[in-house]
C-alpha cells in the first residue's frame, strides 16, 4: 500500500515538473529580420564588375566584401547616407561575392564627453553588473556595460543626442541562458559629435518610442525597460560603443556621466542614489 502511494506521488511530481518546464519561455526559431539599411547590387558588363552601394543610415557604415577571387577592395567605408558605385576592370566570369555590413568608422576620432543617465533619478537604483561583470560582461561588446535593475515598463532616456540606427522590439520573452543573446529587444543610436554609439538592451516587447533614422535629444524618453533576450531579471543593459576593426565592428568603452560620476564607480550591487 505504501509502495503504491509513493509511486503515485512520484508520478504526480513528475507530471507537475513537466508542466512547469513546459510553461517556460521557448527560444525563438530564428532572429527577427533586420531592416535593410544598406542596399547592395552588382553585375558585369563586357569588361567591368559594377558594385553599387547605398548607405541609408545616418551614421558611417563599413561594407565588407568577400569573394572567391581577389578583388581590389575588401572594406568600403561609407559616410552617412552615401551612395557609392565601384567599377572594377574584370574580364572573367562574375566571381562569387558576399557582403557584410558593420556600423561606424574607426578612422574618425572619438571624443569622451560626459553623458546623461539613461534612467530616472527619482529613486535609488541598484547596479546588477558593472564593468567586467562576472555574469555576462566579459565580451568586447559588454565589458564596459552597466546593468541597471529596473521593473518592466520603466521609462528609458536618451543619454545624449543622435540618430537612431537600429530598433528591435518584436521579442516577448527572455531567459538566463546565453543561447538567448540574439533574441532581446534593443535601441542603438549614434552621436556624430563624439563618434560613439549608445546601446539599450532587454527592452519590453513593443517598448520603443523611436524609429530608425529619427533624431533624438538628450533626456528624451525613448523606450521601456524589460526582460527580453539573455536576461535573468528585468533590467537595462547600457553600453557606449565605438567602431573597431575587431569582428563585429563595435566594442564597448568606458564612459562618464554628467555631475562628475564615472561609469567605473558603479560596481556590481552598488547603488545609483536618487536625486
Amino acid at each position: 500500500m505504501q509502495a503504491k502511494a509513493i509511486k503515485g506521488f512520484t508520478s504526480i511530481f513528475l507530471l507537475l515538473l513537466l508542466i512547469i518546464m513546459g510553461c517556460g519561455p521557448r527560444l525563438p526559431k530564428k532572429a527577427l529580420e533586420r531592416t535593410k539599411q544598406v542596399k547592395i547590387s552588382y553585375g558585369k558588363t563586357d569588361s567591368e564588375l559594377n558594385i553599387a552601394l547605398t548607405n541609408l543610415l545616418k551614421c558611417p557604415t563599413r561594407i565588407i566584401i568577400n569573394s572567391s577571387k581577389d578583388l581590389p577592395w575588401k572594406i568600403i567605408q561609407l559616410k552617412p547616407q552615401q551612395d557609392t558605385v565601384l567599377n572594377i576592370t574584370w574580364r572573367e566570369a562574375i566571381p562569387e561575392i558576399s557582403f557584410g555590413a558593420e556600423y561606424g568608422d574607426p578612422s574618425i576620432p572619438v571624443k569622451d564627453v560626459p553623458i546623461e543617465f539613461p534612467v530616472s533619478r527619482k529613486r535609488d537604483i541598484r547596479i546588477l553588473q558593472g564593468y567586467y561583470g562576472s555574469l555576462s560582461h566579459h565580451q568586447d561588446m559588454s565589458k564596459f556595460a552597466l546593468d541597471f535593475s529596473l521593473p518592466v515598463g520603466d521609462t528609458l532616456y536618451a543619454a545624449t543626442s543622435g540618430y537612431v540606427v537600429e530598433v528591435v522590439e518584436g521579442y516577448k520573452d527572455g531567459a538566463n541562458e546565453e543561447s538567448w543573446i540574439e533574441f532581446g529587444n534593443k535601441i542603438l543610436f549614434y552621436n556624430s559629435a563624439s563618434n560613439r554609439f549608445f546601446l539599450y538592451s532587454h527592452l519590453v516587447q513593443k517598448g520603443s518610442f523611436v524609429s530608425p533614422g529619427e533624431y533624438i535629444e538628450a533626456g528624451q524618453p525613448i523606450g521601456l525597460s524589460g526582460n527580453t533576450g539573455y536576461s535573468s531579471k528585468p533590467h537595462l543593459h547600457f553600453a557606449v560603443l565605438i567602431a573597431d576593426k575587431l569582428p563585429g565592428g563595435l566594442t564597448s568603452v568606458p564612459f562618464d556621466f554628467v555631475g562628475g560620476y564615472k561609469g567605473e564607480q558603479f560596481r556590481t550591487n552598488s547603488v545609483l542614489p536618487k536625486q
